[in-house]
């Protein structure tokens, strides 16, 4: 009885033992995180062309974080995405209106890390990718946002020529209700892009690739979509009031239901394009071609 009582006093405490030391080790962890994190921000807070490196190894030393620690990964994804706001080169004034023709290195590796991490260590209160941002006048051309997240990020006036928002695998690049009013998004690639309900009044976007994207509910008035390739796109309820549309290609779009009065239609092709309920009133039309267009009683402004 006494050795069995004294091995059993053992094993307890032993299991006391253990136990403590694993606490010491999840606190030594968490020790280890905490230094590592504030190094990396650290990094990023070094400023000039000359500290470009010491950035981009704080950005991918928080990358590494996050998979280590997914606690931390909402923590990380706040911290990256103030990072690009703060830090992104900005046209927003007369006195500054050239971008660079490139996206600044630190910018695109920030929003690489945001757009490639994994989702399951978000949490209910962690933001999207780049969604909430404020990204006014930014200049982010020929930035490659495969698969990004922008969904309501405030991209007013920026600058996304040639840039590619094409999808990733399953992931398409997601921009429901982004504000691109007046931005310049010309031979940018947004094929299969998800932006319903997007602001893009105003936007130059001559030949922009917009392949089978969704633009559903979006507000494209005034838009310069000159020779820009919507063949296959949900515009489904889309507002093209006044849009300049000269030899676009709209074949087999989905316009149901969309305002297209006053806009500029001359040379487009609308062969296939379905524009049941669609609103035609006062589109100027020399040369559009029309073959195979589905349109029913409560299309209006119809000219053939």
């Amino acid at each position: 009885m006494i050795t069995a009582l004294t091995a059993s006093g053992a094993l307890v405490f032993t299991g006391f033992s253990l136990n403590a030391t694993q606490k010491q080790v999840a606190l030594s962890e968490q020790g280890q995180y905490t230094d590592r994190y504030t190094k990396a921000v650290e990094q990023l807070d070094q400023t000039g062309p000359e500290r470009l490196q010491t950035r981009l190894g704080g950005i991918y030393a928080l990358q590494r974080l996050a998979a280590d620690s997914p606690r931390d990964q909402p923590t990380i994804v706040n911290v990256l995405g103030t990072f690009i706001s703060s830090t992104v080169h900005r046209a927003d004034t007369a006195a500054d209106i050239r971008c660079p023709d490139r996206i600044a290195p630190d910018i695109q590796a920030a929003f690489t890390v945001l757009t490639t991490r994994d989702h399951a260590h978000d949490t209910d209160t962690a933001p999207p990718a780049a969604g909430q941002l404020d990204l006014r006048g930014a200049c982010l051309a020929r930035g490659r946002f495969v698969g990004a997240d922008l969904r309501g990020a405030d991209l007013t006036r920026a600058t996304l020529k040639w840039a590619d928002l094409t999808r990733a695998r399953a992931d398409y690049a997601d921009l429901t209700e982004v504000d691109l009013t007046g931005a310049t998004l010309d031979d940018t690639n947004l094929s299969m892009a998800r932006l319903p309900r997007a602001h893009l009044g105003g936007a130059q976007m001559s030949e922009t690739y917009l392949v089978s994207a969704k633009l559903t509910g979006a507000d494209l008035r005034s838009a310069n979509l000159v020779q820009a390739d919507l063949g296959s796109a949900t515009l489904t309820g889309a507002s093209f009031g006044e849009a300049v549309l000269i030899g676009a290609d709209l074949g087999g779009a989905d316009l149901t239901a969309a305002d297209l009065s006053g806009a500029r239609l001359d040379g487009a092709d609308l062969t296939g394009a379905r524009l049941h309920g669609a609103r035609l009133v006062g589109a100027s039309h020399d040369g559009t071609r029309v073959g195979h267009t589905a349109t029913d009683h409560a299309t209006t402004g119809r000219w053939w």
